[in-house]
C-alpha cells in the first residue's frame, strides 16, 4: 500500500508539473496583464552600479515600484540571470520577456508546494485515520485541477506567493495549537512566512492574527505566550527588512504608492479600471461574480457545505477564523478584484475536499474510496476545462489571424482604450482607439466619436471592459438595484453607444466573435463549456477576453450587391 502511494503522489507532482507550466508563455511577447507588466518592467529595472568608487545604497536594486514588495522582483531577477547564466548569453539587466518569465515561474512554483502544504494540512484535519488508505492521495485531483491555482500559476503576479504563505501560516498556526506547546522553530517558521509575505505585499499584515491568536490559544503562562509573540515580531520584521528594503530605503516613494492603492481599493479614488465595483453589493458580490468561476460551481456548493459543518474543534476554529477574517477585511471595501480574495481560496478549498471527505468516508471502506474518486473528479471538470485556456493559442492572436481576411487593409477601424495592449493585428489604413472614459464628460470627444463612427468601416470591442461596466448588459446581480438607473443617468452617452451598437440601431452588425471559454472536448466536439464573462472582469479579461467585431450595414449590403 506505501509503494502504491508513493507512486499516486508521483503522478501528482507530475500533474501538478504540467497544470501549472503549461504554456507559461502565453500572450508574449504581449504583456497583456497590467500588473504582471508592472512588476516586470520594475524588474528589468533592477540594477546596483558603483561609479568611481562612489556606492548610493538607496539606488542600488531600487525597483522604483512600490505596489507591491521587493521579494518577487528581486525572486525574478535572480531567476532571470541563473536562466541567461546557463543560456551563456549575459546581459545587464533582464529584458521584459525574460522579466515576465521568471515572474511566471515563481507562481507556478509556488502553486506546486501550496499544493504539498494543502495535502498536509488535510492530513492534519480530516485524514488523520486514512495513512495506511488509498484515499489519502486522490486529495490531489481537486487540488490539481483548481481553476484559480491554473489560473494565479500563468500570472507573474504576487497572488501564487501570498496563497502560499497564509497557507503555510494556517499550517504552521494549526500544528501549534495541536502540541499545546510553544515550540522556537515553529515561531522562526512562521516569522519567515509573515516576513515573506509582507516583503511580496504589504497588504499581508491581514495574516498577522491567525499566528497571534494560535499563540494566545496554547495552555501556556502569558509571560510564555507574550515572549514569543515579541520574538514573532521580531524575526518577521526582520525577514521583511531583508527581503524588500527599499520600503525603508524609499520610504517616502513607498508611502506615496502605498496612499494611492489604499484610496483606489477603498474608492476614494476611482481609475477607469475600477468602474465594475460601482454599487456593488458586499459578500453578494463575490459570491456570485468570484467564489463560483474560482472554484467553479461544484467545489464551491462543497466549500459552503463544508463551512457551515466544521467540527468545534480549535484546529477547525483557526482555519475557520483564517479564512472569515481575511474575508471580512477584504469584501467590504469598495474594490472586489478576484486578487484580492486569493489567500483564502487553498483554506477554503481544504474545507470543500473535507466535506467531500467527511460525508463519504461514512461508507463501506470499499466502497468509499471509489465514490469518492467520483467525487473529486466531478467537482474537477471546471479545473479541466480552464486548462484550455492555456492548452489554445490565445484568444487575441486568434482573432488577429481571422481578422486578416475580415479586415481590408482599406479600411477603417474603431476600437476602445482600456487594455494594456490593443489586439496585436496587422493595422488597416486607419485604426482609432477610443477612450470611452472621457466621453461624458467632454463634448468635443462626443462630436469626435460621432464622426469616427460615420467614417467607420468596422467596430471592435476587444473586452468586456467597458461595456459591461457602463451598462446593465450582464443584469444587475451583485449589485444594488438602483445601479441601472444610476449608469443611465451618469454615462448616458457611453450606455446609449453600447445600447445602440449590440441592437443594431448604430448601424453596424456583428459578423464575428471569439471567445476561448473553459470548455471539455471529446472527439472534436465541446462537451462542457463555462462561458464566464459575467464574472468579475480580472478573471476574464486578461487571458482570455471575448474579442466582437461589427461590420457597417451599408458595407456588407454594398459587398452583397
Amino acid at each position: 500500500m506505501l509503494k502504491i502511494k508513493r507512486i499516486l503522489l508521483v503522478f501528482a507532482l507530475f500533474l501538478l508539473v504540467i497544470t501549472r507550466f503549461l504554456n507559461i508563455s502565453w500572450g508574449l511577447p504581449y504583456p497583456f496583464h497590467p500588473d504582471e507588466r508592472n512588476m516586470a518592467v520594475a524588474v528589468t529595472e533592477l540594477n546596483c552600479k558603483i561609479s568611481f568608487g562612489r556606492f548610493n545604497l538607496k539606488d542600488c536594486f531600487n525597483p522604483h515600484f512600490y505596489a507591491y514588495g521587493q521579494f518577487p522582483l528581486y525572486s525574478a531577477f535572480l531567476l532571470g540571470k541563473a536562466a541567461q547564466l546557463v543560456r551563456h548569453e549575459f546581459s545587464s539587466r533582464l529584458n521584459l520577456e525574460e522579466a515576465i518569465l521568471a515572474l511566471r515561474i515563481l507562481s507556478a512554483t509556488a502553486s506546486i508546494l501550496n499544493a504539498f502544504i494543502i495535502y498536509k494540512l488535510l492530513y492534519c484535519l480530516f485524514l488523520d485515520q486514512e495513512k495506511n488508505s488509498p484515499i489519502g492521495p486522490l486529495v490531489f485531483i481537486p487540488i490539481i485541477f483548481s481553476p484559480f491555482f491554473i489560473q494565479f500559476s500563468h500570472f507573474g503576479t504576487t497572488e501564487s506567493i501570498l496563497m502560499l504563505s497564509y497557507t503555510a501560516i494556517v499550517y504552521l498556526s494549526i500544528q501549534l495549537v495541536s502540541k499545546e506547546k510553544i515550540n522556537h522553530i515553529q515561531i522562526v517558521q512562521l516569522a519567515a512566512c509573515i516576513g515573506i509575505s509582507l516583503a511580496t505585499k504589504i497588504s499581508a499584515v491581514g495574516f498577522i492574527p491567525v499566528p497571534v491568536l494560535a499563540v494566545l490559544l496554547i495552555r501556556q503562562s502569558w509571560l510564555t505566550r507574550l515572549g514569543s509573540l515579541v520574538l514573532l515580531g521580531l524575526y518577521s520584521f526582520l525577514v521583511f527588512s531583508v527581503a524588500s528594503p527599499h520600503v525603508f530605503l524609499s520610504y517616502s516613494e513607498f508611502r506615496s504608492a502605498i496612499q494611492y492603492e489604499t484610496e483606489v481599493a477603498i474608492g476614494k479614488s476611482v481609475p477607469f479600471y475600477t468602474k465594475q465595483f460601482l454599487l456593488s453589493e458586499p459578500i453578494i458580490f463575490q459570491l456570485t461574480k468570484v467564489f463560483p468561476y474560482v472554484f467553479g460551481w461544484p467545489m464551491f456548493a462543497a466549500v459552503a457545505s463544508g463551512f457551515l459543518f466544521l467540527p468545534r474543534q480549535r484546529n477547525f476554529f483557526i482555519l475557520k477564523f483564517g479564512i472569515l477574517f481575511y474575508f471580512l477585511l477584504s469584501a467590504f471595501i469598495y474594490a472586489k478584484w478576484t486578487r484580492f480574495l486569493t489567500p483564502i481560496y487553498p483554506l477554503a478549498l481544504v474545507i470543500g475536499i473535507g466535506a467531500i471527505l467527511r460525508f463519504f468516508s461514512r461508507l463501506p471502506r470499499r466502497v468509499a474510496p471509489v465514490v469518492i474518486l467520483t467525487a473529486f473528479l466531478l467537482v474537477s471538470i471546471p479545473g479541466l476545462a480552464f486548462l484550455s485556456v492555456y492548452a489554445h493559442a490565445d484568444v487575441r492572436f486568434t482573432a488577429s489571424e481571422k481578422m486578416k481576411d475580415l479586415l481590408p487593409s482599406s479600411v477603417m477601424v474603431l476600437s476602445e482604450t482600456a487594455n494594456v495592449v490593443d489586439i496585436p493585428f496587422k493595422r488597416p489604413a486607419r485604426f482609432i482607439s477610443f477612450n470611452f472614459y472621457e466621453l461624458e464628460d467632454s463634448p468635443g470627444r462626443q462630436k469626435e466619436l460621432a464622426e469616427d463612427i460615420a467614417e467607420a468601416d468596422f467596430i471592435i470591442v476587444p473586452s468586456r471592459r467597458v461595456f459591461a461596466n457602463f451598462t446593465c448588459f450582464f443584469g444587475n446581480v451583485g449589485y444594488e438595484k438602483s445601479r441601472c438607473l444610476r449608469l443611465t443617468k451618469d454615462y448616458p452617452h457611453v450606455g446609449r453607444y453600447y445600447q445602440d451598437l449590440f441592437s443594431g440601431r448604430l448601424g453596424f452588425r456583428l459578423i464575428a466573435k471569439f471567445s476561448s471559454f473553459p470548455k471539455l472536448e471529446l472527439l472534436g466536439k465541446t462537451v462542457y463549456e463555462m462561458n464566464d464573462e459575467a464574472a468579475e472582469e480580472t478573471f476574464t479579461v486578461f487571458d482570455h477576453p471575448v474579442i466582437r467585431v461589427y461590420e457597417k450595414a451599408e458595407r456588407r449590403l454594398k459587398k452583397s450587391t
